[in-house]
């Protein structure tokens, strides 16, 4: 059985993917109206949404009753990185340098625990005690990254390794082969979705899943050479699936979200229960008679 953080964890990444796709911010009642395709109660919506806020993963603008949401600044750089993931690797050749990152003994806990993650993400990988190692490569990223982390960390260098490196270590290291093997299986899975894309609402439910699957797989795929990669193809047969998926059900998961985010340009209707008491009134009125 599912434990309740993982759904939370799950909702919590639907609301976020949503508030992706419409890159706009929107209200409470039009963040409803888009998460009722993927089952998630307004009332989930809502708690949620102050969570996201608190965690500066959202930003909340305007008055009190006429909040709007969108992403934080400060999480458009993952988003950013993550889409940068979705394309082509560049074909710039590998000169065989490597970037090796040393971090500070003193570092406090919490700075040391993001400062592994920031790395991690970035595809450095342990090679001893508290020393990370990845291909500098793009190189222009590479020296712009270890600029950055020369202030962060104790020593920072980039060049050739003393010695020989077997791109089967290479691979080994990054376990590329288990990667490839899920790449090429959720290629698959993304085909079969594909193929029974329904109307508006469910090709934005369906976009948001993939989307969503594509993520969280590519979170953990770093940017590599191709001459490390070689003959594991996986990456490209993801790449071009979700191509051919996005293709199908940007026009009219789109137009789901327009359906939606019209509704704010239309004036509120009276609800039923105010109706029915007008009715009531003027039925009471027709029917009145003069007292004899």
């Amino acid at each position: 059985m599912q434990n309740i953080a993982t759904m939370d964890g799950a909702t919590r990444e639907k609301i976020f993917g949503v508030l992706v796709l419409v890159r706009k911010p929107i209200s409470a009642r039009e963040l409803v109206a888009l998460c009722r395709p993927l089952g998630i109660s307004a009332t989930n919506v809502k708690s949620h949404l102050s969570r996201l806020v608190a965690e500066d993963a959202l930003f909340r603008t305007g008055p009190r009753r006429g909040h709007r949401y969108a992403i934080s600044p400060q999480q458009q750089a993952f988003v950013h990185a993550i889409s940068s993931r979705l394309e082509l690797l560049p074909a710039e050749p590998w000169d065989g340098q490597w970037l090796m990152v040393a971090m500070k003994p003193q570092t406090h806990r919490a700075e040391r625990l993001r400062l592994r993650s920031s790395l991690w993400f970035d595809g450095f990988r342990p090679c001893g005690p508290d020393t990370y190692l990845r291909p500098a490569w793009p190189r222009a990223w590479a020296v712009a990254r270890a600029k950055a982390l020369a202030i962060a960390a104790s020593a920072c260098v980039m060049g050739p390794l003393v010695g020989t490196l077997r791109l089967d270590q290479v691979r080994k290291l990054y376990r590329l082969t288990l990667i490839d093997t899920q790449a090429r299986r959720l290629a698959r899975r993304i085909e079969t979705i594909g193929d029974r894309v329904g109307g508006p609402a469910d090709a934005f439910r369906d976009r948001l899943i993939v989307g969503g699957l594509v993520v969280a797989l590519v979170s953990h795929v770093p940017n590599l050479p191709s001459l490390v990669w070689g003959d594991l193809t996986g990456l490209h047969d993801l790449h071009s699936a979700y191509v051919h998926f996005e293709a199908r059900v940007v026009a009219p998961a789109e137009t789901f979200v327009d359906e939606i985010l019209s509704d704010r340009r239309r004036p509120e209707r009276p609800s039923s229960r105010m109706r029915q008491r007008r009715g009531v009134k003027r039925r009471a009125v027709v029917h009145e008679r003069p007292a004899r």
